[in-house]
């Protein structure tokens, strides 16, 4: 072999034991792995944290908590603080959930705040563009950051803190702002790097719309955070306020009779009558699955996979506890569904992820073919690495709810018979918020707060 071969082959295998450097370098060898098999055992372990929550074994779910706790050092970290905010919600562990969302939180405005890459974070876009997107740090997607800041709220109102609840609120109103003013950008901006690159989706996965950035609709699109937020600044009295986030919830839901209500007795006198709201946080969203689809770079047709949520996930969930309520109690009115936000998440993420992967492919297959130039057994190695790197991202936060239903009622005070839920004692101008979270339909948890109205001291 002439001198100039042997110094190419010589820089092809140092090329491969680079990627090899890189990933056990920042993933930690032990956890290597993980960004190349298949198997990811999250779903696993929220499988089998939704069994404990619904079987109500309290030793079966501090041993997942733990499990989570070690995971919180990974680049997974925001994932598993979400997971374990949640999880110790539904447990009744209120200190520890507000102390993990609070964590989630500073995480994600940290994120927010990081103008350029450490020397860590390079790296990991580094791996990443070799080995795929699981090498990059969890950012909660934003229908997940907004769950982060309702279920703070709730817990704050649980705690008798209702202004730290509507500041987890305007976190959430914030951020509903921010990503409807700029997704067409992030938007034009993928779109175009596809068009200089000549990536070209040759398939898309069923129900998926590669305009999805387009629609007047987004994963954004949240009605309950604007709802909870109008009655939180009703009860202290800021009428102009309520009524801005009451319409702003009906431009999501026109027809959604618990909004209406809301809107429509802003100015009726009170005269002692007393407001119940119910809120069904009902089942589990669903989880990621992986898709292949045909991809054209620069006119060659390659298969890359994707993350995906099957069709069938999009539809509403009717809620698996159906309430029966008092004759003066109205039914529930579907105003989420999580899987349907999720589905569109993806989608608007969608040009973003084709266009990580199909960089990464090029690049993978430039390294095989020199490889293979150099060294059939090189060349073997590389395209080994590149099948098996071939791997999308599946995390998600899988504890949230499916779909959530709402009723908003005013009543006169007194005892009123919740079936599954119990009786409810109303009192005089109060503003009760009963909050209601089951599972295949069992009833796991159910949370009373009383929201402190300026009407119950007049």
């Amino acid at each position: 072999m002439s001198p100039v071969r042997q110094k190419n082959a010589m820089l092809v295998r140092m090329h491969i034991l680079a990627l090899l450097w890189l990933a056990c370098g920042i993933s930690g060898c032990r956890s290597t792995a993980g960004l190349f098999l298949p198997v990811d055992n999250h779903p696993q372990l929220l499988n089998e944290a939704r069994s404990a929550v619904l079987q109500q074994n309290p030793d079966a779910l501090e041993s997942i908590l733990i499990d989570l706790e070690r995971r919180t050092s990974t680049r997974s970290r925001m994932l598993y603080l979400l997971e374990s905010g949640r999880l110790y919600e539904l447990s009744g562990e209120l200190e520890a959930s507000m102390q993990k969302f609070s964590e989630a939180s500073t995480l994600a405005e940290n994120q927010d705040m990081e103008a350029s890459f450490t020397a860590t974070e390079s790296l990991q876009q580094a791996l990443a563009m070799v080995t795929n997107d699981r090498a990059l740090p969890y950012k909660a997607k934003l229908f997940e950051r907004l769950f982060l800041y309702y279920f703070q709220s709730l817990n704050y109102l649980q705690a008798n803190q209702p202004q730290k609840a509507r500041i987890e609120l305007n976190k959430a109103l914030r951020d509903m702002r921010w990503w409807k003013d700029n997704l067409p950008v992030l938007r034009n901006r993928a779109d175009q790097m596809l068009d200089q690159k000549g990536i070209r989706a040759n398939e898309l996965p069923p129900g998926f719309d590669f305009n999805a950035g387009d629609e007047s609709t987004s994963s954004s699109d949240n009605a309950l955070v604007y709802y909870l937020s109008g009655l939180l600044h009703q009860a202290s009295g800021d009428r102009d306020r309520a009524e801005i986030d009451y319409r702003n919830a009906l431009a999501y839901i026109p027809d959604a009779t618990p909004l209406l209500h809301a809107l429509e007795t802003l100015d009726e006198p009170r005269s002692g009558l007393s407001r119940l709201v119910i809120i069904h946080e009902s089942d589990w969203v669903a989880a990621k699955v992986p898709y292949s689809i045909s991809v054209y770079i620069n006119r060659n047709l390659y298969s890359l996979s994707f993350p995906f949520y099957p069709e069938s996930t999009k539809r509403w969930i009717i809620p698996d506890l159906p309430l029966r309520f008092d004759s003066s109690i109205p039914p529930q009115y579907p105003v989420l569904n999580l899987n349907t936000a999720a589905h569109r998440a993806l989608q608007e993420e969608f040009p973003a992820i084709l266009l990580r992967q199909a960089l990464r492919m090029l690049a993978k297959h430039e390294l095989q073919e020199e490889a293979r130039e150099e060294d059939p057994w090189l060349g073997l190695a590389a395209s080994i690495f590149s099948v098996l790197s071939d791997q999308p991202d599946l995390r998600s936060w899988l504890s949230l709810p499916a779909s959530i239903s709402l009723s908003d009622s005013t009543l006169p005070p007194g005892i009123y018979d919740v079936p599954n839920l119990g009786q409810v004692d109303l009192k005089p101008g109060q503003i009760l918020l009963l909050r209601a979270i089951s599972s295949q339909g069992a009833v796991i948890k159910v949370d009373s707060l009383a929201i402190p109205s300026y009407h119950s001291t007049q």
